[in-house]
């Protein structure tokens, strides 16, 4: 799902992974089952402003609608920074662009900021370790958008032009904004998200799951391929490849 307008869901049809939390596909819109395909995301012809304004979803670059770095635009002024740019979505009165921009570019986290047509921007919030979704309000007094200290405990926040923030809805989990119809009707989803090291070690051959709890990342593997130093919630451990089936600290 990617907005929702008029009865109709924008959905990306095809979606592949890029990089953090950025995919790719083909726009499609559907009117409850029958979905009909709009756009690829490699494209050489760019989406309208009125259709960037009615479905509120993506943003744009060079080669269609996809995740753009580095610029956003407003007309007639665009302006253009150094850092990610995710979930861009023009204001109801289509003075301003709000959008996530994040310094460290990994696709997850961020600061909610705004564009006017001067080019003027500004940013909103604090910095978010995770940020997924963003949507004007319909009368556009606020932007509602999904933040959390971390991928497990996103809840659905608000914040104004004044930079006044509120919470809107914390629930158990972790939530996705995706958009905001036009009867005042929130689209959400509620994501078990977790990470994990799978692998497969010297002369096996099919992959394990290596993973500790649900929050795994890897630091290093062994040169001979049967061991893993990796971290999760608890700290560090070190754990063979093939065998025992469970870590041990380090």
């Amino acid at each position: 799902m990617l907005a929702v307008r008029s009865g109709e869901l924008a959905l990306s049809l095809n979606r592949r992974f890029v990089i953090g939390e950025r995919f790719v596909g083909t726009l499609a819109i559907a009117l409850w089952a029958a979905a009909r395909r709009v756009r690829s995301t490699r494209t050489s012809r760019k989406p309208t402003g009125q259709k960037r304004r009615e479905y509120g979803g993506g943003s744009l670059d060079r080669d269609g609608l996809t995740e753009e770095r580095h610029r956003v635009s407003c007309r007639p002024h665009p302006a253009q920074t150094n850092h990610s740019i995710r979930f861009l979505r023009v204001s109801p009165d289509g003075q301003r662009v709000a959008f996530v921009e994040e310094a460290l570019a990994r696709g997850t986290g961020g600061h909610v900021a705004v564009v006017d047509v001067n080019g003027n921007v500004t940013e909103l919030t604090r910095e978010w370790d995770s940020v997924r979704g963003l949507a004007w309000t319909l009368v556009g007094d606020e932007i509602w958008f999904a933040a959390g200290a971390a991928r497990s405990n996103r809840a659905l926040r608000a914040v104004n032009l004044a930079h006044r923030e509120r919470v809107v809805l914390d629930a158990p989990g972790s939530l996705t904004l995706w958009d905001i119809a036009a009867d005042g009707r929130v689209l959400l989803s509620r994501d078990d998200e977790r990470r994990a090291v799978v692998a497969a070690g010297p002369g096996a051959t099919v992959e394990r799951d290596l993973s500790w709890f649900d929050d795994t990342g890897l630091a290093a593997i062994s040169d001979d391929g049967k061991r893993i130093l990796g971290g999760d919630r608890p700290g560090a451990f070190l754990r063979p490849t093939t065998g025992r089936p469970r870590p041990f600290c380090s």
